[in-house]
């Protein structure tokens, strides 16, 4: 088996291939080399070039919550330029 991985990940959908290779889209999966130094335990330990995953969650949390706040108050907004609009009109 040819020893190909990045970090101890190599490409689900061409195992003789490093993970992100040639801008595939295919998946990570764990380095099947038994002697690849990047695993431990069966696990490969994570590239120090991607950030960690809850940092990743809490600033996807943080936009979303931004957008929604935004959108809440645009349809507030909206409301009450209406019912000022409808009530200049009686």
């Amino acid at each position: 088996m040819r020893h190909s991985c990045h970090h101890g990940w190599t490409c689900e959908q061409h195992p003789d291939q490093p993970w992100a290779h040639d801008d595939c889209s295919g998946s990570g999966a764990p380095c099947p080399y038994p002697g690849c130094s990047f695993v431990t335990d069966g696990q490969p330990r994570i590239p120090p070039q991607f950030l960690p995953l809850a940092r990743v969650v809490r600033a996807n949390e943080k936009t979303i919550k931004t957008a929604l706040w935004a959108i809440v108050s645009i349809v507030w907004t909206t409301a009450i330029v209406g019912a000022v609009v409808l009530w200049r009109s009686l």
